[in-house]
């Protein structure tokens, strides 16, 4: 329910309700963050100082590794990509989901303007 303002939900089986401020279970017990990932990995980042590449490091590689998936959370040959490319200023340049552009499936694999890793 992240990001969705007022909303209704379920994790784990549970019913999650949302007022955009926090997220409950039915009895009043706190369910988590109503926070956008991209935002509390930021305000992290920020919080400890730390440079968008290993926010971003973080944000996918560690829960990848916590839930031992060694295919996911990382860019390499033979690993599934689905990332989010965002410009010097933070804006989204585009979306890629099994290494392919979300928007345009059957495209390039990364716009043009984009430098490749190497």
């Amino acid at each position: 329910l992240a990001g969705l303002g007022a909303a209704e939900g379920s994790f784990g089986g549970a019913a999650v309700t949302s007022d955009g401020k926090r997220a409950t279970l039915a009895g009043g017990t706190l369910a988590g963050s109503v926070m956008p990932l991209g935002a509390a990995l930021a305000r992290a980042g920020r919080a400890l100082g730390l440079g968008p590449e290993r926010v971003a490091a973080l944000g996918a590689a560690t829960p990848a590794a916590d839930l031992k998936l060694p295919y996911l959370g990382r860019i390499a040959t033979g690993v599934s990509a689905d990332l989010v490319v965002r410009s010097a200023a933070g804006e989204i340049v585009a979306a890629l989901r099994a290494g392919r552009r979300a928007d345009d499936p059957g495209g390039e694999f990364l716009p043009a303007a984009i430098a490749r890793i190497s």
